[in-house]
């Protein structure tokens, strides 16, 4: 049986509005004026006293000097054990307190802003988290520190206003109001109010974390790992009375990161290392339930509350029908979570065909590879046989991102459908569009039935049995998938789409600024591999009469323990191979046909700007010769990195993850190799070897990240190439830009200057020429529409592109 992943099925936890709930923590904030009380939401600072109740009056501060409010300035006023309410402000959250402290205030409200102030976002429903710079002292800090959001501070100023204001801070632990709906739970069985409570573990007892499993935490911490600074507690309704808790961050690091003393990766007592197969794993296995019991004519769901930070974890839900004897089902759950995100909210899980099962039992399973899982608040819910069928996030998209208006390919669908609910789905089917967004206009539909879809269960790899190959004119196009069923309760999970273009000279698979965006995880390195070949797959239908003329590349080298790039020499050899496929898929010596070379030496010792190389391309049998291309050709552009030195950490290549969708091609490649037996889509090309074999290496195939490698082709016969000019000689601003644009030069006297503001399908949409200049120039830019823009700059010494960004 394939069964569902995790449903969520409550509002996330921000921990920007909640209160920060632990055994030794307040968690409530009640203001009173007038007879009157309010709760507010608020988060502990960390630093302070967290653990002092406090019901005192509460008095909005003045230092004496404009803003007076912030204080950070020494504060005259005499709080006498009251609560002082600051405005965020320049100074530091300590300094603010500190003066407060000084004053005698016991406690300290401090006020979100309305905007935040590196990106002028709004932020007024944000309660700020007043924190300390690594390494801050604050012994001395006695007072209780919380942070409020902006309009809530409005709110609390007007009755400061109004006349004598109190603020109580108290601790409560109340479980969950639960309906009639919760059968098991309702009474704190999954609270873990004190301890396991007739829950087990396959690790020790669950009260140590010497064991590294899951284990009962009083305090619900989440921060005693390496990696889990700022990590902070648990939030979950009752965390307050403790939480089960699996550390895989300090398991593994013991809570220190590489190079302290005798600490670091690999020295805890549970080990991981996703990349080599290797797991730090841990059951949490419920009590014995008899659901046959409570004779239902409905269905089950399982659900929790947990507080998760991902990296390379797996996450499952195991149930049994004979008390834990046997798991019949594992169910994968977590799995949206994308890398290094935290987090904190309720989740189920139906449980189908399991109403008649006296020995119910279920455990949670975790394969840990950092940071951490607490799971809180677990109950068993009884609920209508209803029908939810969403469209699930993995399905076929166009072959690239950006296509050249010349080379428009086919499109092949395919898309997995989930019954999230207890009843099955009948009369569905699954309806696929390809929409004109420049023009407005649908360009192609098809429609495929599916088969009824039970409890739970995953429809997936069904490829539409006919696929696109029409034309399609320059623009802007969606692929529009919808899912329709009998029934169907909830209608807003029911539509996927993703987006490309046609246009231009260049096939590009990824949107390179949105990857670089994603930081760490837009780099991809082979672990102990620093002799590598990594590349990308197009196909190129109507190659006769076109010609490729260069690719880009990106890459940055790894860091060290600090954080700080290593040095590096390396040559990358660029190669653009004619792939004459026998039909496995995987690129052989004696497969390919070498049709393009180039060869880079990049250096930490001569930057430039490694993460966007250009990268002209020659034809190896006649420098002076076009790089022919032919018709329905299958073209791979490689990169083969070979270090200068044998100890040389790899270089990390630009790509994205398989989280992120718009340039995921798994789902295209699938359906295309499975139903008509093609390879296209494909988001890398990759081999592994030493110094000296690159001719001998074979190129596999594979779809979990997607290289940057722009490949552009021309017309024959046109002019493809330009010199390129020092990118750090020319800087335009303001960026982001409404009305003027301004291009400074910082060159010495130039001629013949052009400025030509091109859109992502590479058409012109402004040109401005200049006879000669030393310094800035302008362009109007306020009939332009909104968007991302390349600006050209050319002068008689060559060209440079930055990136503008219109509002």
């Amino acid at each position: 049986m394939k069964l569902n992943f995790t449903k969520i099925v409550f509002a996330l936890f921000s921990v920007l509005s909640v209160g920060i709930l632990s055994a030794q923590n307040i968690n409530q904030m009640v203001v009173t004026n007038n007879g009157n009380s309010t709760q507010y939401d608020f988060v502990l600072g960390a630093f302070g006293d967290n653990t002092l109740a406090v019901n005192a009056e509460a008095t909005l501060v003045d230092d004496g000097v404009d803003p007076g409010s912030d204080a950070c300035e020494p504060i005259t006023m005499d709080f006498m054990d009251d609560i002082a309410v600051i405005d965020r402000g320049t100074c530091s959250f300590i300094d603010k307190v500190r003066n407060a402290q000084a004053a005698g205030a016991v406690a300290v409200v401090i006020c979100n802003s309305q905007l935040d102030p590196t990106t002028g976002d709004d932020i007024s429903d944000a309660a700020i988290i007043p924190g300390v710079a690594a390494g801050t002292v604050t012994d001395d800090v006695t007072a209780l520190v919380v942070g409020i959001s902006f309009n809530d501070c409005q709110t609390l100023k007007l009755d400061l206003e109004s006349g004598t204001t109190t603020i109580a801070f108290t601790f409560e632990c109340a479980m969950p109001d639960y309906g009639p709906e919760v059968v098991w739970g309702a009474n704190g069985e999954g609270a873990f109010n004190g301890g396991l409570n007739g829950w087990s573990v396959d690790k020790g007892d669950g009260s140590s974390l010497e064991d590294g499993g899951w284990f009962y935490d009083i305090d619900a911490i989440l921060d005693r790992g390496a990696f889990g600074t700022n990590a902070g507690f648990a939030q979950t309704p009752t965390a307050c009375n403790g939480v089960m808790l699996f550390d895989s961050d300090f398991y593994d690091t013991a809570g220190e990161a590489d190079g302290a003393a005798g600490t670091g990766f690999n020295d805890g007592v549970c080990i991981s290392d996703a990349g080599a197969g290797l797991f730090c794993e841990g059951l949490l296995i419920s009590p014995d339930i008899d659901l046959a019991a409570l004779n239902s004519t409905q269905g089950f769901e399982v659900s929790w509350t947990q507080s998760v930070r991902q990296f390379q974890s797996e996450y499952f839900l195991l149930l049994s029908r004979d008390g834990g004897a046997t798991f019949a089902d594992t169910i994968a759950i977590n799995s949206d979570i994308a890398v290094n995100t935290r987090v904190d909210d309720t989740r189920s899980v139906p449980l189908c065909g399991y109403n008649d099962v006296s020995q119910f039992r279920f455990a949670f399973l975790y394969r840990g590879a950092f940071y951490f899982w607490a799971i809180d608040d677990v109950i068993i819910n009884e609920v209508p046989t209803t029908v939810d069928l969403s469209a699930n996030p993995f399905f076929a998209n166009y072959p690239n991102l950006v296509t050249p208006a010349s080379q428009v390919d086919e499109a092949a669908f395919i898309i997995d459908v989930e019954n999230l609910e207890a009843g099955t789905a009948t009369n569905t089917s699954v309806d696929v569009e390809i929409f004109n967004l420049t023009t407005g206009t649908s360009v192609y539909t098809d429609s495929q039935n599916y088969p009824d879809i039970g409890c739970g269960v995953l429809d997936e790899n069904r490829v539409f049995p006919d696929r696109f190959t029409g034309e399609l004119d320059e623009g802007s196009y969606e692929i529009r998938y919808t899912v329709n069923t009998d029934d169907d309760v909830n209608t807003a999970n029911n539509t996927q789409s993703v987006g490309f273009e046609i246009g231009g000279d260049t096939f590009r698979k990824i949107d390179r600024d949105a990857v670089i965006a994603a930081g760490n995880d837009a780099y991809i390195a082979v672990p102990d591999e620093a002799f590598y070949s990594i590349g990308q797959y197009y196909k190129i239908p109507n190659g006769s009469g076109f010609k490729a003329t260069s690719c880009r590349f990106g890459f940055e080298p790894e860091n060290d323990d600090n954080g700080n790039p290593l040095e590096f020499n390396a040559i990358i050899n660029f190669q653009l191979f004619r792939w004459l496929d026998d039909g496995d898929f995987q690129c052989q010596p004696g497969e390919r046909v070498l049709v393009g070379s180039s060869r880079r030496i990049v250096s930490s010792s001569q930057p430039e700007d490694f993460t966007n190389l250009f990268v002209e391309l020659t034809n190896p049998n006649d420098v002076d010769a076009e790089i022919e291309l032919a018709d329905d050709g299958d073209y791979i552009m490689m990169a083969s990195f070979s270090p200068l030195s044998s100890t040389a950490a790899p270089l990390r290549t630009l790509a994205t993850p398989q989280a992120d969708l718009p340039h995921y091609y798994g789902g295209t490649n699938l359906a295309f190799t499975q139903q008509f037996n093609e390879y296209r889509g494909g988001g890398f090309m990759l081999a592994v070897g030493i110094d000296g074999d690159e001719e001998d290496r074979t190129y596999g195939t594979g779809n979990n990240f997607t290289v940057y490698m722009p490949l552009t082709i021309k017309p024959l016969g046109a002019t493809d190439t330009e010199d390129l000019l020092d990118d750090q000689s020319i800087s335009v601003f303001p960026n982001p830009v409404s009305e003027m644009l301004y291009v400074d030069m910082n060159l010495d006297a130039a001629t013949d200057i052009n400025l030509e503001l091109v859109d992502v399908q590479g058409r012109v949409i402004a040109t401005q020429n200049y006879n000669s200049t030393s310094g800035v120039l302008e362009m109007n830019v306020a009939t332009v529409p909104a968007g991302i823009y390349s600006l050209n700059v050319r002068t008689e010494d060559g060209l440079t592109s930055k990136k503008v960004i219109i509002q």
